[in-house]
């Protein structure tokens, strides 16, 4: 998968636009911050291909934390 990532140093931190190469993203979509940029790249969280708390296929959770 191919992303152009518009990148812009602000005094608060980074923000931009992410557009997807492969034609299937309608529109540029915009962040801010690093964590932002990582939301945008995983394929799960932009296209739903996964229900809330599954990683997708061949992917497993993480086991919950012990105390």
């Amino acid at each position: 998968m191919r992303y152009i990532v518009e990148l812009e140093q602000t005094p608060d931190g980074v923000r931009g636009q992410v557009t997807r190469d492969d034609g299937t993203a309608p529109a540029p979509e915009p962040f801010s911050g690093w964590l932002g940029l990582l939301r945008l790249l995983e394929p799960d969280a932009r296209h739903g291909t996964a229900p809330d708390g599954a990683g997708g296929p061949g992917v497993q959770d993480p086991p919950p934390l012990s105390r």
